[in-house]
């Protein structure tokens, strides 16, 4: 191991929303269940090409082998962690970063691999600027995947630029989620349960984009009874958004709307 070396690597950072502030029994049974499922992904890729990190509330993958090779890794882990029911013990979610950036490889105090470099700090900020189970990409990663494969690239929606707390800009890009319909649900789940919650239809990051989007246009009162309605009446997102949009009654607003939405292709409701 030379620790004179700089590596281009592909980094994923992952961190636990809200871990800290959960009971320390709480966080053992979470840490193990993240962990378990983590390293069940990680079986895909060369372990010798694999550095894990234990970050605390979280965890960052540096992967020396192709870039394009974690990307459907950490797909895979997002739509894990976005199917996790709420109400059991793992209903955790995870915020999530992928940055190909230069590193620098040394030894820890237990002599096993550790990565130090901006590639890993960038990594870390731009996963900051997600949300709960969402997966942001930074500039320099896109521009790689996507030239590998068009799916990357009709995958990942351009949200554009976020400064962190050192005022450097990051260009940012987002994996494009799918709504998870009532169909796919547990067919032991009632409906006429009262613990049956109708945003469980779909992803959570979907309905927290569409919701905060839609306060721009109605009474933010207005809009939370408005979502619970609609999302109670719909299975899916696009029926979701026909409802939404058919509420607003200014057009100019329900035009801005229904662009916002077909930004993320979730609709195309004006012509």
């Amino acid at each position: 191991m030379n620790p004179d070396r700089t590596w281009l690597a592909t980094v994923l950072f992952m961190d636990i929303v809200s871990y800290s502030v959960t009971d320390v029994n709480q966080q053992l049974k979470v840490k193990l269940h993240f962990q378990d499922l983590v390293l069940n992904e990680l079986n895909k890729l060369d372990e010798t090409e694999t550095i894990r990190l234990d970050t605390g509330d979280g965890m960052a993958i540096c992967y020396l082998g192709d870039p394009e090779q974690i990307y459907p890794v950490a797909r895979k882990l997002r739509e894990k962690f976005a199917a996790l029911k709420n109400g059991s013990d793992f209903n955790y979610e995870v915020r999530m970063g992928l940055n190909l950036g230069p590193i620098k490889i040394v030894e820890d105090l237990n002599h096993e691999r550790n990565c130090l470099g901006s590639g890993i700090n960038d990594a870390e900020r731009v996963m900051s600027f997600a949300a709960g189970n969402q997966l942001l990409v930074s500039r320099s990663y896109y521009e790689i995947v996507s030239k590998v494969s068009q799916q990357y690239s009709n995958e990942l929606n351009h949200v554009g630029q976020r400064a962190d707390k050192h005022d450097q800009q990051h260009d940012l890009y987002e994996l494009i989620v799918e709504v998870v319909r009532a169909s796919d649900l547990s067919q032991t789940a009632s409906i006429e349960s009262p613990s049956h919650n109708d945003s469980d239809k779909f992803d959570s990051v979907v309905i927290d984009r569409i919701s905060k989007e839609l306060v721009n246009y109605i009474k933010r009162s207005d809009a939370e009874i408005l979502m619970q309605q609609s999302m109670a009446n719909c299975g899916s997102v696009y029926e979701l958004c026909t409802l939404l949009l058919d509420s607003i009654t200014s057009k100019d607003d329900r035009y801005s709307f229904d662009q916002y939405l077909k930004s993320y292709g979730y609709h195309g409701y004006e012509n």
